[in-house]
């Protein structure tokens, strides 16, 4: 969970796979804007992080979808 990334000693959290496992936590809670600010910095660390790219891409694609009424 989420506590056990907290552990995690502070020189191995600048790499991008910690951003990423971060990112996915906070999916995982339903935080999308946390998420996509730790894909964001992911990839900034490691441009070619195709992972990071993906979760990103999914979160701006959920975004984008119409909103559906129930009226209708």
């Amino acid at each position: 969970g989420i506590k056990n990334i907290l552990t995690i000693p502070n020189e191995d959290k600048d790499s991008a796979l910690y951003l990423h496992v971060r990112g996915l936590c906070h999916l995982a809670l339903n935080e999308t804007d946390k998420a996509s600010l730790s894909f964001k910095n992911a990839i900034t660390k490691d441009p070619n992080f195709v992972a990071s790219k993906r979760e990103l891409s999914m979160i701006t694609q959920e975004n984008k979808k119409p909103a559906v009424s129930i009226l209708n």
